[in-house]
């Protein structure tokens, strides 16, 4: 089944957009962020998007907006600031087709994107600030941990 939306993002933003009515208004429009979760739907209409994201957001830094679009309708964006800069392989959990070709990332990142489907959202802000606090990704310190005892 195709998603109602599309997702593109870069390592600091990820980004959803879809086509609504074209005379749907802003107040016509429900969008609730949380760090680990977004929910937007039409009011007393369909949910464009509703679940726990791969990662954690920070809510009060995402927006959501419509502009006119062609053909009677109107394009709804929703961009979403991600707390650690890390490429999501799908933006909701339990996604089982996703829209991201994984042949260009580095094996650091999928070993960082394989502990977060493990670990769930929190363990990025955990290795966000193992980076920022050791001069090793986590990956190396494990590794020279096990070595070294």
């Amino acid at each position: 089944m195709s998603k109602p939306y599309t997702f593109t993002q870069s390592k600091q933003t990820a980004s959803l957009t879809t086509q609504v009515p074209g005379n749907i208004k802003k107040a016509d429009v429900v969008v609730e962020f949380t760090p680990t979760t977004i929910k937007a739907m039409l009011k007393n209409g369909p949910v464009i998007v509703q679940g726990t994201l791969f990662g954690r957001i920070r809510p009060s830094e995402s927006i959501w907006l419509m502009e006119s679009g062609s053909g009677g309708t109107k394009e709804f964006s929703i961009h979403l600031d991600k707390t650690t800069q890390l490429k999501w392989p799908f933006l909701l959990r339990g996604d089982k087709d996703s829209p991201i070709d994984h042949s260009n990332y580095s094996p650091y990142e999928r070993f960082e994107i394989g502990r977060l489907f493990e670990l769930g959202p929190d363990a990025a802000e955990k290795s966000d600030h193992q980076k920022k606090t050791s001069p090793f990704p986590s990956y190396f310190t494990k590794v020279l941990l096990k070595t070294v005892i």
